[in-house]
């Protein structure tokens, strides 16, 4: 099964940690994984959360936010389902739950996680 996660972080937290975790389990099943990130500015550079979900030897793509409501980042998005064709899309918090509208749309089953929240 092929999976896309999409968490958007800049460290590595607890839901982090638990992505990160899910993944290396995941793959060592048998399953392919890519991890998303998003970086934001003019220049997308890694991050420690990035950076450790490549440690643990998890393929990892960033997607560029030049700006807030940056429509780039739809496109990237759907560029990379055509690419990787997830059977698979995994979102935690709201910005990836957006993306998850367009998975859907693609076709892809979609599974949101949320964070943080006390009811």
């Amino acid at each position: 099964m092929r999976l896309l996660l999409f968490i958007d972080t800049d460290h590595v937290s607890g839901p982090a940690r638990l992505a990160i975790d899910f993944c290396v389990e995941a793959r060592r099943l048998g399953h392919s994984m890519l991890m998303l990130g998003l970086a934001r500015g003019a220049t997308p550079a890694p991050n420690a959360f990035t950076r450790a979900a490549e440690a643990a030897g998890i393929p990892t793509r960033l997607l560029h936010e030049r700006r807030r409501f940056d429509p780039g980042v739809v496109r990237q998005f759907r560029a990379i389902l055509a690419e990787f064709r997830p059977d698979v899309y995994q979102s935690h918090g709201y910005k990836g739950s957006m993306l998850g509208k367009i998975a859907r749309r693609s076709g892809v089953a979609w599974q949101a996680m949320f964070h943080g929240f006390t009811w």
